[in-house]
């Protein structure tokens, strides 16, 4: 509860202080955000796959060193 009442609390302080030091008016600085997030958004769709196909591969190559040293250990 007490969580969930200091989030609360810093939201609303965060967002009032943004809106008293905003560098630009309310609607340019909307525009300016929202194109921002769209890049964003962009960049990120062209990074996860990068980054899930890397994380794979790293775990296929050591299943593949982990079952080397154990044919090995076993001899064969």
């Amino acid at each position: 509860m007490k969580f969930a009442a200091g989030l609360l609390f810093g939201t609303v302080v965060g967002a009032a202080a943004a809106i008293l030091v905003a560098p630009m008016p309310g609607h340019r600085l909307r525009g300016s955000i929202s194109k921002e997030a769209k890049k964003l958004a962009v960049r990120a769709t062209e990074l996860i796959p990068n980054e899930w196909a890397q994380m794979a591969e790293e775990e296929v190559t050591r299943e593949i060193l982990e079952n080397v040293t154990n044919l090995r250990t076993a001899g064969l």
